[in-house]
């Protein structure tokens, strides 16, 4: 019994971050885009994804838009983020997230004037975000 209590002081605390991490992730600014520079590399794609990663983002595209306009589609960036939930950048209303540090990709296309931003888990389901939101501050930065 007297160990059950000890944990009592945790439980308000456990509480009150998790609620403290919710309300910073309400503000939803544009997304951040790495300027290219004199050192970055020509490709868009970052050295920390894969070839693979953005393969597969190609393949989701193409049940959007149709194969023919996927292949033609413009890489703007594929990167290596870290979301600060379980939306992974993807919020939808009314619907609630786990509140930890989710690794992941943020691969955007251009293909006819629109862009298709796609964002993941390091696990491989890509949700294609209508509305994305910024990784969380801290994590790995475009390179």
């Amino acid at each position: 019994m007297s160990r059950s209590l000890g944990l009592v002081p945790v439980v308000p605390w456990l509480l009150i971050s998790a609620c403290a991490t919710s309300a910073q992730g309400t503000d939803t600014p544009s997304p951040r885009t790495a300027a290219p520079s004199a050192t970055a590399p020509a490709s868009p794609v970052a050295e920390n994804v894969s070839p693979d990663v953005v393969s597969r983002v190609r393949g989701e595209l193409a049940k959007q838009i149709g194969a023919e306009k996927a292949e033609s589609a413009r890489l703007v960036t594929a990167e290596a983020v870290t979301w600060p939930n379980g939306a992974i950048g993807c919020p939808q209303p009314g619907r609630m997230y786990t509140q930890a540090l989710v690794p992941g990709y943020r691969v955007v296309f251009e293909a006819d004037g629109r862009t298709y931003a796609y964002h993941a888990s390091q696990k491989g389901e890509f949700k294609l975000c209508k509305q994305p939101a910024p990784p969380a501050p801290g994590g790995p930065q475009p390179r």
